[in-house]
């Protein structure tokens, strides 16, 4: 059922069962060794807990890969990870925007529908901001899943006070997911 046209790769920062330490505390908490600060979005709010980066099929919607690690890892670093090699393309967000990872899929022969973001004193021309927002709907199916995951199997925050308890309730929930979007593309 999965078309393989394209990859969506994204992440989110699911938050950490345990309290977030306090200014004067440790920046590690003593429940949840794991959970790290990281940013979730470009005006620099912090969430403690841990970051789900996945992988979803394009045409399909379901889910080809998934990593979990401390909300500070960067997602660049673990985007290698979730490119699966047999797809005409991947999309991405400005996060993935790296020359790595344009090198990485040009020598795959995969089509770069990495969004790209603006240099330092530089601006994106309108051919580029254009080229990013053709790009950008093509993502919705990723924000599907972060959303279903968040409120339908009430994952905004991890259940465990661990990575590795964590890692396997957020891969059977995207294995549920998964379940439900072949019964959806099943149906007549």
């Amino acid at each position: 059922m999965v078309l393989k046209q394209g990859t969506l790769i994204d992440a989110t920062i699911v938050q950490a069962q345990a309290r977030r330490p306090r200014m004067g505390e440790a920046k590690i908490s003593s429940t949840d060794p794991d959970a790290r600060f990281g940013a979730n979005n470009e005006r620099r709010r912090f969430q403690f807990g841990h970051k789900l980066h996945a992988a979803v099929d394009g045409g399909s919607g379901l889910v080809r890969a998934v990593r979990v690690t401390p909300a500070n890892v960067q997602e660049i670093g673990v985007a290698t990870e979730l490119v699966q090699g047999d797809e005409m393309a991947v999309n991405a967000d400005r996060g993935y925007d790296a020359k790595r990872r344009h090198d990485h899929l040009a020598e795959a022969s995969i089509a770069n529908g990495v969004i790209w973001r603006k240099a330092r004193n530089r601006a994106l021309s309108s051919e580029q901001v254009a080229r990013n927002h053709t790009f950008s709907r093509r993502r919705r199916p990723l924000e599907k899943l972060f959303g279903t995951l968040k409120r339908s199997y009430r994952l905004a925050r991890v259940p465990y006070f661990n990575q590795a308890r964590n890692t396997v309730a957020l891969t059977m929930a995207c294995f549920a997911y998964n379940l439900r979007r072949l019964h959806a593309l099943s149906a007549p």
